[in-house]
């Protein structure tokens, strides 16, 4: 009885992993990406937290932020402002600027940005 019984389990798994590669997908990879290459805000929300926590929690993380802002518009009529992705670049930038500055002060460094010359 036993052996039947795990020659039924691996000819079920076997069927399994036909069935598994037979599975259609998209001709395009950009579709598949599930906004990865997104020229929006939450398009590089996911790019910035997917290099920091890896793509499992990244995609969890934007979609996350996306139930707030959907329930911020169901709930409260709020009304939705597209931010672009070059207004969220600008965002990340001056938070990293201003963490920057905080922590030179707290080791005793003075912060003093260097101006570049522009190459004609």
């Amino acid at each position: 009885m036993k052996n039947a019984l795990t020659l039924f389990l691996v000819k079920s798994q076997i069927a399994c992993r036909a069935k598994k590669g037979s599975r259609r997908t998209s001709p395009d990879p950009a579709s598949r990406n599930g906004g990865g290459r997104s020229k929006g805000y939450l398009g590089a929300y996911l790019r910035r937290h997917r290099a920091r926590l890896g793509a499992s929690k990244a995609i969890t993380a934007a979609a996350h932020k996306l139930a707030r802002i959907v329930y911020l518009l169901v709930r409260y009529g709020v009304a939705y402002v597209k931010q672009t992705e070059e207004a969220y670049a600008e965002q990340v930038r001056e938070r990293s600027d201003r963490q920057l500055r905080r922590r030179a002060k707290e080791q005793g460094f003075e912060f003093k940005p260097v101006e570049v010359p522009v190459a004609a």
